[in-house]
Order: C-alpha cells, then structure tokens, then sequence
C-alpha cells in the first residue's frame, strides 16, 4: 500500500514538474522574433565579430527582457540572434545595439579585453568597447530585417 502511494505521489510530481516546463518550449518569459541583418561603417562592412540587442524602456532603468547575441560574417551579416534558445531572435520590443569587432569579446562583467595580440582593425564608428548606442525596434511576428549602418562623429 505504501509503495502504490510512493508510486502515485511521484507519477503526480513527475507530471506537473514537466507540464511546468513544457509552456514556451524552453523559451523565456518575453516573446521573441527573427532578426537578421547587416552591419556597416560608413558604408563598410564590420566584417566578423558580435552584435548585441539590449532591451530597454526609455527613461528607465528597467530592462524589460534579456538581451540576444548574434555572430557577424564576413560581409558584416548576422542571421541568428540568440536570446532564450538557439536562433530565437531578439525581444519584442525597443534595443541599444552594442557592436563587438572580432577581437574583442564581452565577459560576464560586460567589461571587454582583448582576445589576442594580434592586431584588430579599428572601425571609425566604434568606440572602445563596442557601444554604439544604435536604437533599433524588434516588431513581433515577423522577421525583422534590420541593416544597421554606423557613421563616425570625428
């Protein structure tokens, strides 16, 4: 009697902890979209390296969703943003944009270091560190395409 009862809590436990997970398939608490694109500097490509889409509210200090990274080919191309699961775009909603030139990459601390010696091409649009305060809007439902084209200020 008491292994049936054992049986049954655990068949019940077993049920709803996977009935927990199943909603959103792994996903996150925010809806997401398809974003792809290209990155430009002053009309050039940044070939290789990251981009990032940051969510955020205006005039706030909230960060309504967690941000998505996406790799950037040669031809300065990004097609699959990661936020939750692998290539689930980017947030619905409002981003900063942070671009990473290839050798540079971002740690946990959001601070950068270099990965190499090696010499990196320096873009005249890119301040160090990648920010570029670029503000792009995420639109659910669709696939955004989004060409984000930086220009230097000097």
């Amino acid at each position: 009697v008491v292994m049936r009862l054992l049986k049954k809590c655990f068949l019940i436990v077993a049920v709803v902890l996977s009935g927990a997970s199943v909603p959103g398939c792994g996903g996150g608490a925010f809806d997401t979209a398809e974003v792809s694109g290209r990155v430009t500097c002053n009309g050039e490509p940044i070939n290789r390296g990251q981009v990032i889409f940051r969510p955020f509210v205006q005039n706030s200090e909230e960060r309504p969703g967690k941000s998505a990274i996406g790799h950037l080919n040669e031809n300065g191309e990004f097609s699959m943003l990661t936020t939750y699961d692998l290539g689930d775009g980017a947030v619905v909603g409002t981003h900063k944009v942070q671009v990473i030139p290839k050798g540079y990459v971002i740690d946990d601390d959001d601070e950068e270091e270099e990965q190499s010696s090696a010499p990196v091409k320096r873009y005249p649009c890119i301040q160090r560190g990648g920010f570029t305060e670029h503000i792009v809007e995420v639109k659910g439902g669709e696939t955004n395409i989004l060409d984000i084209e930086l220009s230097s200020t000097k």
